[in-house]
């Protein structure tokens, strides 16, 4: 139940941010048995100050989301390895992450990160967010933003 009203909120999110969003987002279920569901979102909703109306394009002074999500569909509480990858042009922002997470049935784990794109600070150009996720069984997925 707990997972079906935070996939509704996700979607409601996604759809509320416009249709644009679909390029900047991507869901993944495991297979054989669906165990394993990973949401990864990247984008700059909400500000949109290079005017275009793209939610995965991101001018100075808008503010970069980064957000991916692990559900356990699966019947028994699981330790989900969860790595996570950042890559951008140069090294500036890049980043590799892994952590071991234990999750019940239903339960979910998910991380949201922002950054304002500046001027001197941000080097332009795309940033991936790459997601795998194994339990029972193995996800990944990836989404990006540009940064102009």
């Amino acid at each position: 139940m707990l997972r079906t009203a935070l996939t509704s909120a996700l979607l409601l999110t996604t759809m509320a941010i416009g249709a644009p969003a679909a390029a900047s987002t991507s869901t993944v279920v495991s297979q054989p048995n669906g165990d394993v569901r990973l949401t990864v979102s990247v984008g700059c909703g909400g500000t949109d100050r290079d005017h275009d109306g793209d939610f995965n394009t991101c001018g100075k002074g808008d503010t970069a989301s980064l957000l991916h999500a692990v559900f356990n569909q699966s019947e028994t509480t699981q330790t989900f390895r969860v790595d996570t990858v950042l890559d951008g042009p140069g090294t500036t922002f890049d980043r590799t992450t892994s952590i071991d997470v234990v999750l019940a049935p239903d339960q979910i784990y998910d991380v949201t990160e922002t950054f304002r794109v500046e001027n001197k600070r941000t080097p332009l150009g795309q940033y991936t967010l790459s997601v795998t996720a194994s339990a029972s069984e193995t996800v990944a997925t990836s989404a990006s933003l540009v940064v102009r």
